[in-house]
């Protein structure tokens, strides 16, 4: 048998660049596992930060369900109500329907009661509101019967008289609302 590995000068079989990159591989991961001193190696771990609240937006920019039906009574629902009660700082309503069925319910949540102005975005006292019923108006979110609450009767008369419906105030919106097939079934 002739060949590189059987010629006299290599006798182990193996070529000597073989054994040597061998014997570096072995003593460089024994010395490479090592930390100085003989000691394990530490990782370098700084603790955890606290956990640190983030500031929560307005209620008017908070994403909710409702208190009444568990429907989104969030951002995209353009006629809702948000109040508060002792025992929970934070309550949305998707509609106008939830909103009198919550009061019925809950009279003390009046008090804190506010709704959408479907025109300026922002929120306004229930009771101070005007409301647009009956309407051609769309209104995103809201559940049958359609209401649009505004801040102001002004601009509640001019979307009646682009939209038709009627303008209500709060107590009249209640009644009228209370005495519908949707709270009946609410």
């Amino acid at each position: 048998m002739s060949g590189f590995f059987r010629t006299p000068h290599f006798k182990s079989g193996f070529p000597p660049f073989s054994v040597g990159l061998l014997l570096f591989f072995l003593a460089s991961l024994f010395v490479g596992c090592q930390a100085p001193g003989n000691q394990p190696p530490t990782l370098n771990r700084t603790p955890p930060s606290p956990v640190t609240q983030t500031p929560q937006p307005p209620l008017q920019q908070q994403e909710a369900s409702c208190a009444v039906c568990s429907m989104p009574a969030g951002n995209d629902c353009e006629n809702r109500f948000l109040t508060a009660l002792p025992e929970r700082k934070f309550i949305a309503l998707c509609s106008a329907i939830c909103a009198t069925s919550f009061v019925a319910k809950n009279p003390a949540a009046l008090d804190e009661l506010e709704v959408l102005d479907f025109q300026t975005r922002k929120l306004v006292p229930a009771k101070a509101a005007f409301y647009l019923i009956d309407s051609k108006l769309e209104v995103l979110g809201a559940m049958p019967p359609t209401v649009a609450a505004f801040g102001e009767k002004t601009s509640a008369e001019a979307a009646k008289k682009k939209n038709g419906g009627m303008v209500l105030d709060w107590n009249s919106l209640l009644e009228k609302l209370k005495k519908s097939p949707e709270f009946q079934n609410h």
